[in-house]
Parts: C-alpha cells; sequence; structure tokens
C-alpha cells in the first residue's frame, strides 16, 4: 500500500515571515497577519485565539472506491482549488490527473472572479450573467482572466 500525503503550502507573503529556521531550513510563514487587529471581531488578536487558516489537505475514497489525495498551494486560493478538484473526482467521476487540468474559477477574492481562460466562451458568459444578477452595486467580476486556484 502506498502513502499519499496531501500537501498544502503557503507563506501568506511572498517569503512568509522571511524567517528560516536554522535547523531544517524551512521559511516560516507569516499567519499572524491574518488576525483583524480591531478589539472585539471575530478575527481579532486576542489570547488563546486562533487565526483565519486556509490550508485544507483532503484525503478521500470516490464512490466507485478510488482514493485520492489533494493539497494545494496559493495562499486563498487553496480552499476552492481543493473544493473544485474535489468536486470534479466525487460528484463528476474525473481522474486526478483529468481534475487537475479542468477550468476553475475562483472568488477569493471578494468582488473579484477569476475564471480559468481555458473556461469555454459561453459558460464564462453564463456565470457572468448569473453573478451580474447577485452582486451588489459596485462590485465587477473578470471571467476571462488567467488564473489557476
Amino acid at each position: 500500500m502506498a502513502t499519499w500525503p496531501p500537501v498544502t503550502q503557503t507563506l501568506l507573503s511572498n517569503f512568509g515571515s522571511r524567517f528560516v529556521t536554522p535547523q531544517s531550513g524551512i521559511t516560516m510563514n507569516n499567519g499572524i497577519m491574518w488576525f483583524d487587529p480591531t478589539p472585539g471581531g471575530p478575527n481579532s488578536l486576542a489570547a488563546g485565539k486562533r487565526c483565519l487558516t486556509n490550508y485544507t489537505p483532503v484525503v478521500a475514497h470516490t464512490a466507485d472506491g478510488r482514493r485520492l489525495a489533494i493539497g494545494a498551494s496559493g495562499g486563498r486560493r487553496i480552499m476552492p482549488a481543493v473544493m473544485q478538484l474535489l468536486s470534479f473526482a466525487m460528484d463528476y467521476g474525473m481522474d486526478l490527473e483529468a481534475a487537475i487540468h479542468h477550468p476553475r474559477i475562483d472568488a477569493s477574492e471578494g468582488s473579484i472572479v477569476i475564471g480559468d481562460v481555458k473556461l469555454p466562451r459561453k459558460r464564462a458568459r453564463r456565470c457572468e450573467r448569473a453573478l451580474t444578477m447577485r452582486k451588489p452595486a459596485g462590485r465587477t467580476s473578470r471571467s476571462n482572466s488567467p488564473a489557476r486556484a
């Protein structure tokens, strides 16, 4: 039986904290930046609290018994990427190779929605129309910008 480690890598910003541990050579992340400096909020800095995290490695079995392990890099894009890969495999029966290369969308930046350039134009336009009907005034969307979630 093989060992499959789902790996998620993020340092949160370029080079993380810019601190490398001397023993391992691993660059430490700067997750403290996720805390809100304003007291009283759900993600406010306080004793004993943990900050927002965006990693989500997954090990799963499909309905037909296949096993898969998924992890990703990309900061805020980690969770949508892993969720879409998992959906492609679990809901649509794709193997992991096909799921990884299938076009995805990313809405992790709030008002900006980015679609993979490989997303068919007809589907991109349909997504744009749906987002236009639901978005608050002043928000924008992009559906033809390159992105790999």
